[in-house]
């Protein structure tokens, strides 16, 4: 009995340990000009877009992007192509995309052509940045699009 009642125990803990740290991974801290380098220079690789409320099947090699904050610049990496730009992050947390988007030339499968086009399209309709553990959250005003970023964990 006394075994039983230890092994609920540690389940209990377990479980509401496990609860805490999924909590964790949810608190979105918003990007702004002060906090701006916590993003910076890494890869952030596409996990999830959704453009107008509609979840965008990925497919192929997923796309990325990485900030330069002493220049402001962001470059990745679309579907196909690389492509390079500007950012610029208030003290506020509002996010602009200054000018296109520039980019490689290269053609290659259609549904990563038209993945690629989505993307480049949908990014500059981000108007702010949080990040949630290692996921960034790219989100128009309204929430209706996002992109949803992660850092793989070495």
């Amino acid at each position: 009995m006394k075994t039983t009642v230890q092994i609920f125990a540690i389940l209990a803990l377990m479980i509401t340990t496990g609860c805490q740290e999924s909590e964790k991974a949810h608190i979105q801290i918003p990007i702004t000009s002060a906090n701006f380098k916590t993003i910076a220079g890494m890869q952030w690789i596409l996990q999830q877009m959704t453009v107008d409320g509609e979840a965008i099947e990925l497919v192929g090699e997923k796309p990325f992007i990485q900030f330069e904050v002493n220049e402001n610049k962001v470059t990745g990496f679309a579907s196909i192509n690389r492509f390079f730009g500007s950012v610029e992050i208030d003290s506020d947390g509002r996010v602009q995309w200054p000018g296109p988007f520039g980019s490689t030339r290269m053609a290659g499968p259609p549904e990563q052509m038209k993945q690629e086009t989505v993307f480049l399209k949908t990014l500059p309709k981000t108007k702010r940045l949080n990040k949630a553990g290692i996921n960034l959250h790219a989100a128009s005003a309204d929430g209706q699009t996002e992109l949803i970023f992660y850092v793989p964990v070495e």
